[in-house]
């Protein structure tokens, strides 16, 4: 049975017809490659060999403009508002059939950033709970002693709210937070078969309300750079093939030192820099310990190293062997996210940590074509404790899930 495609919007379809415009200007043909994995990339279609077939027809100078009227490579004349037919992609089995309605998809602009609007409106009354609970008073924490709260993998708009709600509520005595990794899905960006469309505007969004509710919690972040973090750059690094561009681009196009320095999008969709006080709240950076992957504090190193071990704690016992004896970072505890998955042990006198995530799966694990290559996630975080000369207390550290907290 044939997958549906979704509806090309006329964004999409006009970043197609610039592509064939422009070769047709040098005198020269399309990129077929480039152009297949355009459509790849925008979701027409959920197959490569279906890609080749609607390249092909751009190639040929087909896709034109929406409103084109009966004729080579214009929508159908009589169409109605809101539906599209979408021609036979040809393989017979990752298009859509000749002829067959697809479902429509939101139009280019503000309405894409409304896509995710009960996520916005549960992190703002997030955040109104967070002020009544710090007027009302919290009881700080035991004289002598610090807390850090720990906490990774929200993937932008996958990001849990409930699991996030509990956290946030039941550690309001921390001292600062630290995100290890991944805040950023960059759905977008990504090279797996997917089942939906996430705009950027409407992820960078929700990261921005989710970063005004964690500073709303505490004085004080630490981001860590993940593996989807960066993934606009190994995105632009691939479709240009110029691999000698990426240490220019991961300097000017990192997303999280945007995110530092505050820039959003304001309503008009213009990106700007919206909250400039955030420079000297939240501390990032991406030259850190194993090779920028992590941060320490205190004698805690919190990684997101992309490195994925099948087995119980085999990930994080691999990074802190690692980080002792090729990196040379001392630690006596190692907190790694990336796996999503959670537990601890304390081994040769170091306590190992792998606090889970905060997301919801993605839908390429769970429908796309690495389905069922990994064990299923846990929704969780860590509380990490330390003494008053910034030593882990491992009596007093420990991790979490939702369900555990009474709220």
């Amino acid at each position: 049975m044939s997958r549906k495609c979704r509806r090309w919007t006329e964004h999409e379809e006009q970043i197609l017809f610039d592509e064939v415009e422009k070769a047709k200007q040098i005198g020269s043909k399309p990129n077929f490659t480039q152009i297949s994995q355009l459509l790849h990339r925008y979701g027409y279609v959920r197959s490569r060999k279906a890609c080749c077939s609607h390249a092909s027809e751009a190639r040929r100078g087909l896709v034109k403009r929406r409103g084109g009227g009966e004729g080579e490579g214009g929508q159908p004349g009589g169409q109605l508002p809101g539906q599209c037919l979408v021609p036979d992609a040809g393989d017979g089995e990752g298009g859509p059939e000749a002829g067959e309605e697809v479902a429509p998809a939101p139009a280019i602009g503000q309405p894409l950033r409304e896509t995710h609007s009960a996520k916005v409106l549960a992190l703002r009354s997030l955040r109104g709970r967070i002020t009544a609970e710090k007027r009302a008073g919290v009881t700080p924490c035991p004289e002598g002693l610090h807390k850090i709260l720990s906490f990774s993998d929200t993937h932008g708009h996958l990001a849990r709210v409930g699991a996030l709600n509990k956290m946030l509520l039941s550690n309001l005595d921390a001292e600062a937070a630290v995100i290890v990794g991944d805040l950023f899905d960059f759905h977008s960006s990504s090279y797996f078969v997917k089942q939906s469309n996430i705009p950027l505007i409407a992820e960078w969004d929700l990261v921005v309300e989710l970063l005004l509710t964690v500073l709303e919690a505490f004085d004080k972040v630490t981001i860590v750079p993940g593996n989807h973090d960066d993934r606009p750059q190994r995105f632009i690094q691939k479709m240009l093939n110029a691999p000698d561009l990426y240490p220019i681009m991961e300097g000017a196009l990192d997303p999280l030192r945007m995110l530092q320095m505050g820039y959003g999008f304001t309503p008009e969709g213009e990106f700007k820099q919206l909250y400039p006080e955030w420079q000297s709240r939240i501390q990032y950076s991406a030259t850190g310990p194993m090779g920028g992957a992590a941060v320490t504090v205190g004698d805690v190193m919190f990684s997101h190293v992309d490195r994925f071990l099948k087995g119980p704690l085999k990930t994080v016992s691999a990074v802190s062997a690692d980080a002792s004896h090729r990196f040379d970072v001392p630690h006596r505890c190692c907190v790694q996210a990336h796996t999503h998955q959670w537990g601890y042990t304390i081994a040769g006198g170091v306590m190992l940590i792998e606090h889970g995530c905060m997301c919801d799966e993605p839908d390429y694990i769970t429908h796309g074509n690495r389905r069922g290559r990994f064990p299923p996630q846990i929704v969780g975080w860590s509380e990490v404790w330390f003494d008053s000369c910034w030593r882990c207390d491992f009596a007093r550290t420990r991790i979490m899930r939702p369900e555990m907290v009474g709220l």
